[in-house]
């Protein structure tokens, strides 16, 4: 997706927006009162289907026109006393919900039961579905909360099951966590969840991993080795290759003790069986001929070789797991680097702070600048709606941060996530950098 153009008319009576996006970032920069946030949050309410903002904002109309997949789509809304409607262009319904006056409402509580029982009646209609339908930008308000780091809202493949799991899983590891306290508290929780869960699937894969592993070895076991499988004049140059098995020692005994494999004398027969196709391979580097050794261990050494290939897939997709959190962890050490601190993460999942000292810290300890950094880095290297969307609009980034991370910031997620489409609303020209060009006006 990609936000190509927000008009609105008559905002609070007053404000009226023509916002045209760029393609890789927009700062939307203006006074205070400009309306800014409000074309965020109005932004946000379309996608989202928020009624209760789109109700209670005053406007009369407002489009949003994005790229979806090379295709134009256009959002339409519009608003009188008595009746808000919705429409897609190019379908003929429409959502139209009836307005109560402000004479009318009875209470909160009132209000609350209004808008839950329109959106029940709204469900089976093809324009609501539709829109929701729409993976949303990653909107970060100044809460910092977000959809996409904590739900599974569109993993539709998930089972209801499957579901229960994850939140009887996120609910014991939010009980097991360290209270975080102070500021943003709940958009860092998300983040610590996220983490967790990304660490319970690493170690759910490596437990498959290791039952494969331990079928390849037993299989390998039955392995019958043909007379024919020899290839005699090519030897020489054939243990030559298998010779690299030997580099490799330490990481078939680690695979082994992966597979429940702690037994000493198992450990002392594998060292013992390297020990002698080392030496093996040394007699056939000192002669010119084949050795009866070489042609009796030839397919216990091919066994192996087809085990280090198993060995290899899994470090490769383990990686590419990791590889994730791994980057995540080192921008932001990157910004820490003058504090001394040091961000890392534990081997369940746990986010936690070393200091100078060598002490490792909760990250409670983190400052309110810090902890704005984390949960904003997280959102664009993290969260999964950002690399489904490939949208994310951030209202003030600047809060907290010190001057020198507004410099770094804006140029950094363009550096990581150079693939997105970044809509920041500011105030601050550390923010903008040398980027001038990118800024869109905001006013009346």
């Amino acid at each position: 997706m990609k936000l190509l153009k927000f008009t609105a008319s008559n905002v609070y009576g007053y404000i009226n927006f023509n916002i045209n996006f760029n393609k890789d970032v927009s700062f939307l920069v203006g006074a205070n009162g400009s309306g800014k946030s409000t074309a965020i949050k109005l932004i946000q309410a379309m996608f989202s289907l928020n009624l209760r903002d789109l109700i209670s904002i005053p406007f009369e109309k407002i489009e949003i026109v994005y790229d979806d997949r090379n295709k134009i789509r256009k959002i339409n809304t519009h608003k009188d006393k008595m009746c808000l409607s919705i429409k897609i262009d190019g379908e003929t319904q429409t959502i139209e919900i009836p307005i109560i006056s402000r004479e009318n409402y009875l209470s909160e509580e009132y209000n609350s039961d209004f808008y839950a029982h329109t959106e029940r009646e709204l469900i089976t209609n093809p324009i609501y579905k539709k829109i929701r339908s729409i993976t949303p930008p990653v909107f970060l308000g100044l809460d910092r909360k977000s959809l996409g780091l904590e739900s599974d809202y569109l993993d539709a493949e998930l089972s209801i099951t499957s579901r229960k799991e994850i939140y009887s899983h996120r609910k014991s590891i939010s009980r097991k966590n360290i209270a975080i306290t102070g500021s943003l508290s709940e958009a860092l929780l998300s983040v610590q969840l996220i983490l967790q869960e990304q660490y319970r699937k690493i170690r759910e894969f490596e437990d498959r991993q290791s039952t494969y592993l331990r079928d390849s070895i037993l299989k390998s076991s039955f392995k019958f080795s043909s007379f024919l499988d020899f290839d005699l004049t090519g030897n020489q140059i054939n243990w030559q290759n298998k010779r690299d098995i030997l580099k490799r020692r330490e990481e078939i005994t680690e695979a082994v003790k992966k597979i429940g494999s702690l037994d000493k004398s198992l450990i002392s027969d594998i060292n013992k069986f390297f020990d002698q196709v080392e030496r093996l391979f040394q007699n056939l580097s000192q002669s010119e001929s084949l050795s009866i050794e070489w042609l009796m261990n030839k397919a216990q050494i091919d066994r192996i070789s087809d085990i280090l290939e198993v060995i290899d897939d899994y470090n490769e997709k383990t990686e590419k797991m990791y590889r994730p959190i791994n980057n995540f962890l080192q921008v932001m050490n990157s910004f820490f680097v003058d504090s001394k601190k040091k961000l890392e993460v534990d081997t369940v999942g746990r986010l936690f702070i070393t200091r100078t000292d060598g002490k490792k810290c909760n990250i409670d300890i983190l400052s309110s600048g810090e902890r704005q950094l984390l949960v904003l880095i997280a959102n664009v290297m993290l969260n999964k709606y950002t690399s489904i969307s490939r949208v994310i609009i951030i209202d003030e980034p600047e809060i907290s941060l010190h001057l020198k991370w507004q410099e770094k910031f804006s140029e950094t997620i363009l550096a990581i996530n150079p693939e997105t489409q970044f809509i920041l609303a500011t105030h601050s020209p550390d923010i903008v950098g040398e980027m001038t060009d990118k800024c869109l006006k905001v006013g009346v």
